[in-house]
C-alpha cells in the first residue's frame, strides 16, 4: 500500500478548489478521499478552515454544505 501523504486540511482545500462550482457535504469529501481520512478528520478540518475564512458553510435544515470561499 502506498504511503499516505498530505493532511486532511490540504485534501479538503484541494478538493473544494477542484469542484469550486459545487457545494459538498462531508460525506462527499469522505467518498473522494478513498479512506485516507475519517469523517471526523474532515469535519475538524472544515471547522478550522471556516474559522479562518477559507471555506463557507451553507445550512439547509440539518444538512451542511461546504464550498471554497470567494477570493
Amino acid at each position: 500500500m502506498p504511503k499516505k501523504t498530505g493532511t486532511a486540511t490540504e485534501f479538503v482545500l484541494q478538493t473544494l478548489i477542484e469542484y469550486s462550482d459545487n457545494e459538498m457535504q462531508i460525506s462527499d469529501l469522505f467518498d473522494h478521499c478513498q479512506g485516507r481520512f475519517t469523517k471526523e478528520n474532515l469535519s475538524n478540518s472544515l471547522s478550522r478552515l471556516l474559522a479562518v475564512g477559507k471555506v463557507v458553510r451553507n445550512l439547509d435544515g440539518r444538512s451542511a454544505y461546504w464550498a471554497i470561499a470567494s477570493k
